[in-house]
């Protein structure tokens, strides 16, 4: 299994990062143990944390097998600051062990405080089996927090492309499955399509994170339905007939 310290070397500036089809792009796959494979995916299933069930509840399982091994494990010690703010995001991290303060600009009267008021305040403690970093990769923006090891702390680590390639990606092709059938839900009918498409993705993360998908035989026949939050069903795949052994 891959361990490495945070002092390796950061990127220099955030620049709009264009995911380009053409290039070939092979996933990373960093040693771990079954137990550790098996321990990753139980985080990312039934954590506490709203946040990985947002970004990663839309993956098929060999999709989650894809950033499970794409993951690897890094080591801070006590005080250690993983994230700096204003630098470019770098990983997404999922906390294994230990536990990290998060400091973010406090607010006044609606803006953000000047750095050299001191206005940074912690904000939140990540404990075992949260995450954070999405944002900074999801925007391409700046680090918006400072977060630092409470303790002898251990990560695992998605790099910055793996994260975009094999999450946003995803959860892109998932948007383009849902948004026919979900424009059905009752719930969604107010919203016009420009309210459909991006920058609303991450909303529609939220929303198509309830939706669910189930097969259903009779007669030598399958046919594989999608609902939405309001129990209604959707056909997601052409109807099949069981190949005859």
């Amino acid at each position: 299994m891959r361990m490495t310290s945070t002092k390796s070397r950061r990127r220099g500036g955030v620049s709009a990062e264009a995911m380009r089809d053409e290039e070939e792009w092979v996933p990373p796959s960093y040693p771990k143990s079954p137990e550790e494979k098996q321990q990753l995916r139980q985080v990312i299933e039934s954590s506490h944390d709203s946040k990985l069930r947002m970004m990663f509840g839309n993956l098929s399982p060999k999709g989650l097998e894809k950033v499970v091994e794409a993951m690897f494990c890094k080591l801070l010690a006590k005080r250690e600051t993983i994230i700096k703010y204003g630098d470019e995001g770098d990983n997404f991290y999922i906390v294994r062990k230990g536990s990290f303060d998060i400091f973010a600009f406090r607010k006044i009267r609606g803006a953000q405080a000047e750095e050299e008021d001191g206005g940074m305040v912690k904000v939140f403690e990540a404990r075992q089996g949260f995450a954070f970093g999405e944002a900074a990769l999801l925007y391409n923006a700046p680090r918006s927090a400072t977060i630092i090891a409470r303790e002898d702390s251990e990560v695992w680590c998605l790099e910055r492309r793996a994260f975009r390639e094999l999450v946003i990606r995803a959860s892109e092709q998932k948007f383009k499955e849902y948004t026919e059938f979900l424009k059905h839900c009752d719930v969604l009918q107010e919203l016009d399509v420009e309210s459909r498409s991006p920058p609303s993705q991450r909303w529609w993360m939220r929303k198509t994170s309830r939706v669910r998908r189930s097969s259903f035989s009779k007669g030598g026949m399958t046919a594989t339905c999608s609902s939405c939050c309001q129990g209604r069903l959707w056909p997601a795949s052409p109807v099949r007939r069981a190949k005859s052994r």
